[in-house]
């Protein structure tokens, strides 16, 4: 009976082992393409949005709700990050990113920001790629992107 508990015992350990494993490897794909320099969908680490192919898929009215659903968004944005800047950050990277970084750094709201707007000019390219006729982001989002400037200081 020992000796099936202990067996038991070293099969989950190994079990959990190769799941962190998985997880680790899973993870680390698009990290790896990101060193590699080759694009994927989503966020890339030079501040632009690669569209899926499904995005790539929708008509102009989706889009384009899409697109102001991500604009209504980022407009909330810039009080939020004033709201953070008030807060102790919550952990000790956002605390040495608020030290030691710039204006904007460890606050979520304005990694959001970035990654919405990105997200924007992406599908923005998208419309006028198919003719839906494309919008001016930065003129729509006036106040918050001038807000949001502010705060990344």
């Amino acid at each position: 009976m020992a000796a099936f508990l202990q067996s038991f015992r070293y099969l989950r350990a190994v079990s959990r082992a190769g799941a962190s494993l998985l997880a680790l490897a899973v993870a680390g794909c698009s990290t790896l393409q990101e060193i590699a320099g080759t694009q994927h969908t989503g966020y890339q680490s030079n501040g632009t949005y690669v569209l899926s192919a499904q995005e790539q898929k929708l008509g102009c009215r989706q889009l384009r709700e899409r697109s102001d659903g991500l604009i209504a968004q980022m407009q909330a944005l810039p009080a939020r990050a004033v709201q953070e800047i008030q807060n102790a950050p919550s952990n000790i990277a956002a605390l040495w990113s608020r030290a030691f970084g710039g204006g904007g750094d460890g606050l979520e709201a304005v990694d959001k920001y970035d990654r919405s707007h990105a997200e924007a000019v992406a599908l923005n390219a998208e419309l006028d790629k198919k003719g839906c006729g494309s919008t001016n982001i930065d003129a729509r989002l006036g106040d918050a992107n001038e807000q949001m400037a502010f705060i990344k200081r």
